[in-house]
């Protein structure tokens, strides 16, 4: 939906690399220019202020970034945000973030959100990760004043609505005993990402940026593994292990990366990590 409300084909969109695939896929599709912006753990997989100062083109309309990220899971500093905010304004783009995993965070506080910094960004949000409706396919929109009444009536022509059970099954997500069921599921899944980053790290994988929510490891493959790619291949074929290589995600340096989701439950991590150490001796 903010594609068509925010760029015509052919402008740019500023996307982190790594990232979450969809969003270059979305932004080709609709015909405008994929251009990424090369993010690293020395700078917690984010971009910083300056980075997007200098990567900023003519043709540059806005800029997409998630915080928590997929598939790092770092988030986006809170005094960062209104740097950044500043950039996109003094270029007079838009400001894109997804804070999809607002929510699932370590000790269940809040993260850091574009909103405490401005009224101008476009939030996108979603009833899948913290409140656990994955598959409902509904989501919410925060955006400036002025494009209510446009955002309006491009989802009239491209939806209209969702459907009715969805919304009722969103009402019933903000009650209080539901609300207190997602934190424990937001707690839980911490302690399992603490398990499996330690648990990895024991046998030889190595997590350069500690995330700061979702649920979610990049790391990298053991010394003397063969690529993130050929390595996922034997993990699933030779143990029956799932994982993600990391060239899903982008090309700036992710040969040897691999995404792991933790939202498993804690006896199939302690399975996996068993499996996958015999893989990585």
């Amino acid at each position: 939906m903010l594609l068509p409300l925010l760029t015509d084909p052919g402008q740019g969109w500023l996307l982190p690399d790594p990232g979450y695939p969809s969003y270059r896929h979305f932004v080709s599709a609709f015909g405008c220019d994929v251009q990424t912006l090369p993010v690293d753990a020395a700078h917690h997989f984010q971009p910083t202020p300056s980075q997007i100062q200098e990567a900023w083109r003519s043709n540059t309309k806005a800029c997409l970034l998630a915080t928590p990220s997929n598939p790092a899971g770092t988030c986006i500093q809170s005094d960062v945000f209104g740097e950044i905010a500043g950039v996109v304004s003094d270029k007079r783009g838009h400001l894109i973030v997804d804070e999809i995993y607002q929510g699932v965070s370590p000790e269940g506080e809040p993260l850091p959100t574009m909103l405490s910094k401005t009224d101008d960004a476009f939030i996108v949000n979603s009833f899948s990760k913290y409140f656990g409706m994955t598959g409902w396919r509904l989501g919410w929109l925060i955006v400036p004043d002025q494009a209510v009444d446009p955002l309006i009536r491009i989802a009239q022509n491209l939806f209209i609505c969702p459907s009715v059970v969805a919304q009722a099954a969103a009402v019933a997500a903000f009650r209080e005993e539901a609300i207190e069921e997602a934190d424990r599921r937001s707690l839980d899944l911490a302690q399992k990402r603490r398990l499996m980053s330690e648990g990895l790290e024991a046998i030889g994988f190595t997590i350069p940026a500690n995330p700061d929510g979702a649920f979610y490891l990049f790391a990298e493959v053991p010394e003397g593994a063969p690529e993130a790619e050929t390595f996922c291949h034997q993990a699933l074929q030779q143990v029956g292990v799932a994982m993600t290589p990391g060239i899903d995600f982008g090309d700036n340096g992710t040969e040897r990366f691999v995404r792991i989701s933790c939202a498993q439950p804690t006896s199939a991590l302690l399975d996996a990590l068993q499996r996958l150490r015999g893989l990585a001796a």
